[in-house]
């Protein structure tokens, strides 16, 4: 049963943000035995056990196909790293289970701002010691793209289109060309886009 609620609705629906002091962790909130999220999906009666390995479902994500093999692409010609406003331990075991190559780990959490706001990325280029034109914001979220070309980034739009379901209102359009410095497919015509060989 538990696999039929650790699905992207439970992890959309019941994400929250908790923490101490003026720094908070983006996670999702405890799910309780008597969770209505739970009880909407039938599911009854989970042991604790079963209900901490739901609360940690973030941390167990499955990579899209093309990141692994599209990220070994651009890391051999280029610093990758998340800017996420996941913390910076769900990241690190999101690519521990994943196997996804980063080369560091940055989070939002190390600005003490979340994305959008323009401080999330400025902190992120100065942690790199780059300046700004010199770093690439690559997303699937228009609103995170813009938010840092606002903030001087260049920006790689990748393609998702079933990012939010597979309904049909709910999949997403691909952009205009123009919109971004590059508008890629997916993470493999990303490295194609960027010059960089296949990883033998």
């Amino acid at each position: 049963m538990l696999d039929k609620v650790a699905d992207r609705d439970v992890v959309i629906e019941n994400t929250g943000r908790s923490g101490r002091g003026g720094v908070t962790h983006l996670q999702a909130p405890p799910l309780g035995p008597q969770c209505p999220l739970l009880a909407s999906r039938g599911v009854e009666a989970l042991t604790e056990e079963e209900i901490e390995h739901l609360n940690r479902v973030w941390h167990r994500l499955d990579p899209w196909p093309d990141a692994i093999p599209g990220l070994n692409r651009l890391r051999s010609n280029y610093l990758i790293a998340p800017l996420s406003n996941g913390h910076v331990r769900l990241l690190t075991n999101m690519a521990k289970w994943a196997g996804i190559p980063w080369d560091l780990i940055l989070s939002a959490e190390l600005s003490g701002h979340y994305k959008p706001d323009e401080e999330a990325y400025l902190t992120a280029v100065e942690l790199l010691d780059l300046q700004l034109e010199e770093v690439m914001m690559v997303a699937a979220h228009e609103r995170d793209l813009d938010a840092s070309r606002q903030a001087g980034l260049r920006t790689a739009y990748v393609h998702r289109p079933l990012e939010w379901g597979s309904e049909p209102d709910e999949v997403v359009e691909k952009p205009d060309e123009s919109t971004y410095d590059i508008v890629a497919e997916d993470f493999v015509d990303l490295a194609e886009q960027l010059g960089t060989e296949p990883v033998i």
